[in-house]
């Protein structure tokens, strides 16, 4: 994975710049830039695992804010991509930000709708690099009917509750 232009490292420096985590969980072959820049600055730790470990490894780091992770989807079986993705979503990252070069995933299969359908949100992409972002605190927008205007109103029934 190259650092050439501004995305998707621009997004991924202005994410880390605003959540300023005191722990990083990085999966990639090699640290991007922006965590470099971010180590640093003092900011934080950092857990660096490879694509191929990640998946022993994740259970002992625990819980992180932020995980940034590349080469997933271009380096390792799909079944294994998906649920390591899964993990990080659900069990080890706050936010997880997933760096994608679009051919090379193209290739082993996987397009915008496998990832939608993980959770992922597309954020930003450049034609050749996309950024997908999983975030636990706004991945589900609440829906206007789920508020007490649309709940039962046992005031207006028709007599005493029956139990």
């Amino acid at each position: 994975m190259t650092e050439t232009g501004p995305l998707p490292w621009g997004p991924v420096r202005a994410l880390l710049a605003e959540r300023r985590p005191g722990r990083l969980l990085l999966i990639a072959p090699k640290r991007p830039q922006p965590v470099e820049d971010w180590l640093e600055s003092g900011a934080g730790t950092l857990t660096h695992l490879r694509p191929d470990e990640a998946h022993r490894r994740l259970p002992a780091s625990g819980r992180h804010p932020v995980c940034i992770a590349t080469d997933l989807l271009e380096t390792l079986e799909p079944d294994t991509a998906r649920g390591l993705i899964a993990g990080l979503r659900d069990l080890y990252a706050e936010t997880l930000c997933l760096v994608v070069e679009v051919d090379r995933a193209a290739q082993r299969g996987w397009n915008e709708r496998a990832l939608l359908a993980l959770g992922l949100r597309h954020l930003a992409g450049d034609g050749r690099h996309d950024l997908y972002v999983f975030d636990l605190y706004d991945y589900k927008h609440t829906p206007d009917w789920l508020n007490s205007r649309f709940w039962a109103n046992p005031e207006m029934w028709d007599g005493p509750f029956p139990f």
